[in-house]
């Protein structure tokens, strides 16, 4: 009897539900497992190692992170609370390799977790839906769009961008939540959420400053425009503006571009950082899955607002300026790279925060725009079944074009789960435990590793290490390690 009870109770859940839970875990969960794989690298070495001598010295953690980002403020840039966070974990000298992977597998499962829960969030909040299978469907298409437009490692596996961007920016999307919740509620839990988040969020890179102030600054107006709480919108977007302004007022930022980008000027910078945006966004457009989702997203919510009772909203902003507010947004968050490296650097990571401005830009420009044209017409837009049957087939068509642009083997799940399943991420990793084994095994100062060759993975964001005893990520390997220089050479 019981088991009868158990059997009506599983064949009562919906099974359309599970299917798109099942799919969300298929595109994360490679990324989950490939992070286990991380192996120390740059940064990771000279921090750990900055961190171990003030441990030995008697002093605390956090003291220790501290005066490390004190330091940092005065000498390289005001991104304290970022290195705060890197310091303050410091994997390396509490557990040693095995620490820094449980730190990197843990971040990007908060990241991941509160990326579905924001978009649950905004679903119900911002666009009124509360069926449970369109929410899911709007949380693979941004999951796909994330873990599938393109490669990389940095942001997987590498623990300082991990820490210092991925776990800001999942922060980052918990403080919009408290926000809206402010502005919808009126509780002072949690403004003081949003204000705490925002203020600490623009203690990051200068990209991730930027994204952070964008969005806050999208909220407010939202909250003078649409909740017309403009006390809050305020309170909450100054902490997040204060934060932003103490970090641009770091004396370390002018140091450290006068040494990489020197002469390289604001009005060059802002060329560059709308280049680089645009180039971006036709990358996404016509290489990548992209449009396709943005066009099942629009068809989700055309169908929402069709389908819901009609309520008079406010859309004042006409969706063709939206858009340029959405390619100036890119551009904002784009121009401290750019002033800061000059025009030759652009790395992974600042490309990832580029496509998290973009993706949540054009996401919540497609809800509005299917919201602004059910609201301009009094009857609404009916889809028929043979203009929904159009609008797949020329999606079909399109996917079809891609598979032409790249191959089905090109997307990154596929390509991590063929990592994954052959062993090449594991023998990376066994490659590199080894050299560090015999690095922290040799009683000489002076350390030559020789190898058939220097592995490397595209996934796997690598040490760094190679046959130059001068190059300052040996130099920061060989102080961790107590050694006084460290090669690896190819065997002849």
């Amino acid at each position: 009897m019981q088991r009868l009870q158990t059997y009506k109770k599983f064949c009562k859940v919906d099974k359309i539900i599970v299917c798109e839970i099942i799919i969300i875990s298929i595109f994360i969960l490679p990324i989950l497992i490939l992070s286990t794989y991380s192996v120390p690298a740059a940064d990771d070495f000279f921090k750990a190692y900055v961190m171990r001598l003030n441990i030995e010295e008697g002093k605390s953690y956090v003291r220790s992170a501290f005066e490390r980002i004190l330091n940092i403020y005065e000498s390289s840039g005001g991104y304290i609370f970022a290195n705060f966070l890197s310091h303050f974990f410091s994997p390396m000298v509490r557990g040693g390799i095995w620490a820094l992977r449980v730190v990197v597998c843990i971040v990007n499962t908060f990241f991941w977790i509160s990326l579905c829960l924001f978009v649950r969030f905004s679903m119900i909040n911002s666009c009124k839906v509360y069926s449970e299978r369109k929410i899911l469907l709007a949380c693979i298409l941004v999951v796909l769009a994330l873990t599938n437009n393109d490669i990389n490692s940095e942001v997987m596996t590498w623990y300082c961008v991990v820490v210092e961007y991925v776990l800001l920016v999942a922060g980052m999307l918990w403080g919009i939540l408290f926000f809206i919740k402010a502005l919808q509620k009126e509780k002072n839990i949690y403004v003081v959420l949003a204000s705490l988040i925002g203020f600490f969020i623009s203690g990051g890179a200068l990209n991730v400053t930027a994204l952070n102030c964008v969005l806050y600054l999208a909220v407010g107006t939202a909250g003078f425009i649409v909740y017309n709480k403009r006390k809050i919108s305020i309170i909450c977007f100054c902490s997040a503006l204060t934060g932003g302004l103490i970090n641009v007022a770091s004396p370390g930022n002018y140091i450290r571009h006068d040494a990489i980008s020197g002469s390289y000027s604001i009005g060059e910078a802002l060329k560059t950082a709308a280049f680089l945006g645009w180039s971006r966004i036709q990358y996404l457009m016509f290489e990548t899955p992209f449009v396709l989702l943005l066009v099942i997203f629009f068809i989700l919510m055309l169908r929402h607002n069709e389908n819901s009772k009609r309520e008079k909203r406010k859309y004042l902003i006409n969706p063709v300026w939206l858009v340029c507010v959405v390619f100036l947004s890119v551009v904002v968050v784009n121009f401290p790279v750019c002033l800061g490296y000059g025009s030759g650097t652009f790395p992974d990571r600042c490309v990832w925060v580029e496509d998290c401005c973009i993706y949540l830009g054009t996401f919540s420009w497609t809800a509005y725009l299917a919201g602004w044209i059910q609201n301009r017409y009094r009857d609404g837009i009916v889809l028929r079944k043979d203009t929904l049957l159009c609008i797949i087939i020329s999606s079909i068509l399109f996917l079809c074009n891609l598979g032409n642009v790249r191959d089905l083997d090109g997307y990154p799940t596929i390509q991590i789960v063929k990592q994954l399943t052959n062993g090449q991420a594991a023998e990376f990793k066994e490659y590199w435990d080894g050299v560090f084994e015999e690095i922290e095994s040799t009683d000489y100062g002076e350390v030559v590793i020789y190898r058939d060759e220097i592995k490397t993975n595209p996934f796997i964001y690598g040490p760094g290490i190679d046959s130059h005893i001068d190059n300052w990520i040996n130099s920061a390997a060989a102080h961790f390690y107590g050694k006084d220089w460290i090669c690896i050479l190819k065997k002849e």
